[in-house]
């Protein structure tokens, strides 16, 4: 250990806020924004959704038509982070992807 490190112990405890959010998502916006002269990264999180409305009836049952669709983007979520925790965020989503990648193809090799 180096002058100026210090070595944690212990546990930090997790506890979930009164509006923690658990979905899936596989769409996001990404903006910049400033705060006076604090910067933040602002990640709006959600999925596409094809809903049907509505459904002709007729003697042969129910029938989808065109015009029976809606298509819009659920945000479930946005969140702001200063900028040097987006970073953080940033190479912590790499380093998993790159483990996973690796796991996988570790696998692979495995069966093949």
């Amino acid at each position: 250990m180096t002058e100026g490190e210090h070595k944690m112990e212990g546990r930090l405890i997790h506890k979930k806020s009164d509006n923690f959010i658990n979905e899936y998502v596989d769409r996001f916006s990404i903006t910049n924004m400033m705060n006076g002269p604090n910067h933040f990264v602002t990640i709006a999180m959600g999925r596409d959704v094809v809903e049907v409305v509505d459904e002709l009836i007729s003697d042969n049952g129910l029938a989808p038509h065109k015009d029976g669709f809606e298509v819009y983007r659920r945000n479930v979520a946005s969140i702001s982070i200063p900028v040097e925790a987006a970073e953080a965020l940033a190479n912590a989503i790499l380093r998993q992807v790159r483990k996973e990648d690796q796991e996988v193809g570790e696998a692979e090799d495995e069966q093949g």
